[in-house]
């Protein structure tokens, strides 16, 4: 009964726990609750957000799992193949290893799970992703006035 102006999907980082790196489960499934929404929602925009980084101890040290840089390409693929915006949290972070600096952070910005995003990390990444929508709002006002100029 709502119009919709934005379904916003994130999903995945529970699958990192697996030792397989192999997703393709995990994209047969999100391609059908892809194609639920577009049939349930027709013409609304989708948005997957991409997993964060998420840590795990070696050598003392807490670094980014391995098996997320693969889940992102996986996520982006999904993206790619059901036309989907995309837009990749573990960047905006700061990429490899800055859940370490979101956990240790004063205050903090993630759990010391450093898995989970805590409140304050959580409206920090979500004023990034506002940030975003407005840098690209930015984007195509100046080239459609450019467009307009040169009619």
């Amino acid at each position: 009964l709502m119009n919709y102006d934005l379904i916003v999907l994130q999903y995945g980082l529970n699958v990192s726990n697996s030792p397989s790196k192999d997703f393709s489960g995990y994209l047969k499934g999100m391609t059908k609750v892809i194609e639920r929404l577009k049939e349930a929602f027709p013409g609304t925009p989708i948005l997957l957000l991409s997993v964060s980084d998420r840590s795990q101890r070696r050598q003392g040290q807490f670094v980014t799992m391995p098996v997320i840089p693969i889940l992102i390409q996986a996520q982006l693929k999904l993206a790619a193949d059901n036309k989907l915006l995309f837009w990749n949290l573990f960047e905006a972070m700061g990429g490899e290893n800055s859940m370490a600096g979101f956990a240790n952070a004063k205050p903090a910005l993630a759990n010391k799970d450093y898995t989970h995003l805590n409140f304050a990390g959580g409206r920090k990444i979500g004023l990034a992703l506002a940030g975003s929508f407005f840098y690209e709002i930015e984007k195509y006002e100046k080239r459609r006035s450019a467009l307009a100029e040169n009619k």
